[in-house]
């Protein structure tokens, strides 16, 4: 439920807290299950960057519920505190035919180039 999704999201940052000074690198990703305009998600999103406003072209949606649509919602996200300007966002709304889908959420891809700070480790 709502409920538990919004405070949720205080425990896992809190749990991160360690993580969010920006001394190390910190990607958190998934399928939250919320939309844009939720309170998590805008409040996850004054603590890390959503790696949506680097989506070229027109927005596209990250659900699909196995049916064919043009629009749906967004609610699959990533989000990093990883200083660069280079980061390669989309999501890849192929099918493997007509009604043919290989789940019902699209991948979202994100791809990050040019780190303003050397990484000891991988992502």
């Amino acid at each position: 439920d709502l409920h538990r999704r919004r405070h949720s999201f205080p425990t896992t940052l809190f749990r991160s807290k360690p993580y969010l000074d920006d001394s190390i690198p910190v990607v958190v990703l998934g399928d939250f299950n919320l939309q844009p305009s939720s309170e998590p998600i805008k409040w996850m999103s004054t603590k890390l960057v959503d790696c949506r406003i680097f989506e070229t072209g027109s927005p596209k949606h990250t659900f699909n519920g196995f049916k064919e649509a043009e629009t749906g919602p967004v609610i699959d996200y990533i989000f990093t505190n990883l200083q660069t300007k280079n980061i390669t966002y989309k999501v890849d709304q192929s099918t493997r035919g007509k009604g043919l889908f290989y789940s019902d959420h699209f991948p979202v891809i994100v791809e990050f180039l040019g780190l303003s700070r050397k990484l000891s480790g991988g992502l």
